[in-house]
């Protein structure tokens, strides 16, 4: 009977989920063995994404040059600060885009 080795360590986050990412995971060298982090974005084969993260940060970093005040209020609104949500049974759930 076929019995899967769960890596429980790869399902703890290498950074947050408003922040750039830094590392990446990797497939371990030797079976069995867990999955390796690696410095740097993901490669992917997809150009345009690979050329549009760099013109999105430098976009970003310049407080976002050619976006109207009212687009420019609602991304520093989304990406600028905290929120939270509160669950059925009142539990206040802190997050960031």
């Amino acid at each position: 009977m076929y019995s899967p080795i769960i890596n429980i360590s790869a399902l703890e986050p290498l950074y947050l989920p408003h922040e750039m990412p830094t590392c990446h995971r990797i497939r371990a060298k030797k079976e069995g063995a867990p999955a390796e982090a690696v410095k740097g974005r993901r490669p992917t084969d997809v150009t345009i994404a690979q050329n549009l993260r760099p013109e999105v940060n430098i976009w970003r970093e310049a407080d976002y040059p050619g976006a109207s005040d009212t687009t420019r209020e609602l991304l520093h609104h989304w990406f600028g600060r905290d929120h939270s949500i509160t669950t059925a049974d009142g539990e206040v759930i802190p997050f960031r885009y």
